[in-house]
């Protein structure tokens, strides 16, 4: 759909960056499960708050996001991807330019996780990357 660009730009995005600083990333990376889970229980209702947000997601965020995919607690694991799908969704096209190199081939690796759950999580996050970003852009 060629308006899709044009109706991008007039979406309101809200600024989230501080609160995916520094204290969110500690939480992300402890060695406490809960405290982690937490740190994306966070996240996930920060989103959910601003339903659009910017492209300023810290790239220290996005590397301790990236770790929890592999998160020896395989329900935060599967979480933390499912994350990364709101993500995509809240922040539209421009995720592909801030997330892709960080996020996208740890992300693909689960897809050969044991546990449907985790490869379901995957599944359900490329799909919402390709819907955001467009599949051209995801390989």
């Amino acid at each position: 759909d060629a308006s899709a660009p044009i109706q991008q730009e007039l979406v309101e995005r809200v600024d989230v960056s501080r609160s995916l600083g520094e204290p969110l990333v500690a939480q992300l990376m402890s060695t406490n499960w809960k405290e982690r889970n937490a740190a994306v229980e966070s996240v996930e209702e920060l989103i959910a708050s601003a339903k659009h947000i910017t492209a300023d997601v810290p790239v220290e965020f996005l590397g301790a996001l990236r770790k929890r995919f592999g998160d020896s607690n395989r329900n935060l694991a599967a979480r933390s991807l499912s994350l990364v799908g709101m993500l995509a969704t809240a922040v539209g096209p421009d995720f592909d330019l801030i997330a892709h190199s960080i996020l996208l081939g740890p992300a693909v690796e689960n897809l050969a996780d044991m546990k449907r759950q985790v490869r379901d999580a995957v599944v359900g996050m490329l799909d919402a990357w390709g819907h955001s970003c467009g599949c051209d852009r995801l390989f």
